[in-house]
């Protein structure tokens, strides 16, 4: 993942901390600090990076086994 998309990604994930923490909902907060953590630690979010060699698939849709 490129350094751009790191500081967009950490960025969104602040925010979700943010508003978790509002609403006092305690367990997605807790989430979000582990998630920045990662970040911040080099997670590589293998997941988030789409190849070209693969099918794209809408969103929600599951691929057959």
């Amino acid at each position: 993942m490129e350094t751009i998309d790191r500081e967009v990604l950490s960025v969104l994930i602040y925010q979700q901390w943010l508003e978790a923490t509002e609403h006092a909902h305690w367990d997605e907060a807790a989430m979000a600090l582990y998630k920045l953590q990662a970040i911040a630690d080099g997670e590589p979010f293998t997941d988030l990076v789409i190849h070209e060699t693969e099918t794209k698939a809408p969103c929600g849709v599951l691929k057959a086994a």
